[in-house]
């Protein structure tokens, strides 16, 4: 996990969903996100792999219930910063792998949008088991 630690705290999250780029990407997400919410009375949302807030965040001071699990604590502590402790939001240090964290609840809506930025190849650059393994499951479903 140090690397990741690592990464992250060099890592402009914020800056690159910001950019023109990153705009379209949020943009476009928020917008499917909205899409799938709508119609439902107060839907629940769990983001896994929150990062530094920018979906669980906004969603929140939407007025949305959300749970937020994030595994770094560098991102966490930006996360945490966005907040001014109205927003229907439980922030939580937790690991995607597993999830007896967040607590059993239902949600109407689940983010896992980490997995949208991790490739093979950055797979196979970590060299760990684990990731290994998982890489090669991938590989055998294509």
């Amino acid at each position: 996990m140090d690397f990741l630690e690592e990464h992250y705290s060099r890592t402009d999250e914020d800056g690159r969903l910001l950019s023109r780029h990153g705009q379209v990407e949020y943009l476009t997400t928020m917008k499917y996100i909205h899409a799938c919410l709508s119609g439902r009375s107060q839907p629940r949302i769990l983001e896994i792999g929150a990062g530094t807030g920018r979906y669980s965040v906004t969603l929140a001071k939407e007025g949305y219930p959300v749970t937020a699990v994030e595994l770094l604590s560098h991102n966490l502590e930006l996360l945490k910063a966005k907040l001014d402790g109205s927003e229907p939001i439980t922030v939580l240090h937790g690991n995607a792998t597993d999830l007896s964290v967040p607590p059993a609840a239902s949600f109407a809506l689940t983010l896992l949008l980490v997995l949208a930025y991790v490739t093979v190849s950055h797979f196979i650059s970590m060299r760990t088991v684990r990731t290994w393994d998982l890489v090669e499951a991938v590989k055998d479903k294509e």
